[in-house]
């Protein structure tokens, strides 16, 4: 039997990393730890806004579902926010490396007129506000990320066999979510021949009181940062 890439990402992101795991050679296995829900949501005026920011792919997707106008710029997070910026048809997407302060970094960067307005299209729950002095950032919730209630039978199957070998973190309330629902299906025992791959720190912290074989953070916060921690990982 294989040994198993535990994937805990929302679906369409789940099925973006499982590609990558694949061409490591490894086996993915999906288990969404969170489900992503658009609101039904009223956006202000988009006229005053110079720019829209996004720090997910799932922000994205859901924003372009409501927005027909993409020729504004974009900033994002990461490479692979980007990228599905660019898929979906935004003609001008700056990326910035790392997480939000590099974000932030970036944005004061670009010298846009004090007073400039930004439009930050998120989830309902984030990690942090985006701060830049002499800019108007307003943040609109246009989706929920709920956490799901329990595993499936197959993983709960694949924890006891001792298959899953590594487990991919990409949030602190995704890893928040596996352990809570590892104790509640008493599994946590099992984590004990399990690799925690996590994103950052944060991601780091909620995870520290179970008896992980290994735990390790990546040294970038995207997509390909975690592919490499988990080759080295191996």
């Amino acid at each position: 039997m294989p040994d198993y890439v535990l994937i805990t990402r929302p679906v369409a992101d789940a099925v973006l990393i499982a590609e990558a795991v694949r061409k490591h050679g490894l086996t993915p296995f999906i288990e969404p730890m969170l489900k992503i829900m658009p609101l039904d949501v009223r956006l202000p005026d988009l006229l005053p806004y110079q720019a829209f920011i996004f720090t997910s792919a799932n922000g994205v997707r859901v924003a372009s579902s409501i927005i027909n106008e993409r020729i504004k710029p974009v900033y994002t997070v990461g490479v692979n926010t980007a990228e599905m910026a660019d898929q979906l048809g935004w003609s001008s997407v700056r990326p910035s490396k790392g997480g939000l302060v590099e974000l932030q970094g970036f944005l004061a960067q670009e010298n846009w007129t004090p007073g400039t307005k930004f439009l930050y299209l998120s989830g309902e729950n984030v990690t942090g506000e985006i701060n830049v002095p002499g800019y108007d950032i307003q943040r609109t919730a246009v989706y929920s990320a709920l956490k799901v209630n329990s595993f499936s039978d197959e993983l709960l199957l694949r924890l006891d066999k001792e298959e899953i070998k590594s487990v991919l973190f990409f949030s602190a309330r995704t890893a928040e979510n596996f352990v809570s629902l590892l104790r509640e299906h008493k599994r946590t025992d099992t984590v004990s021949s399990i690799k925690a791959l996590c994103i950052s720190d944060s991601v780091l912290k909620s995870l520290t009181d179970l008896p992980w074989e290994d735990v390790r953070v990546s040294e970038t916060q995207d997509r390909d940062g975690m592919m490499a921690l988990l080759e080295k990982s191996r």
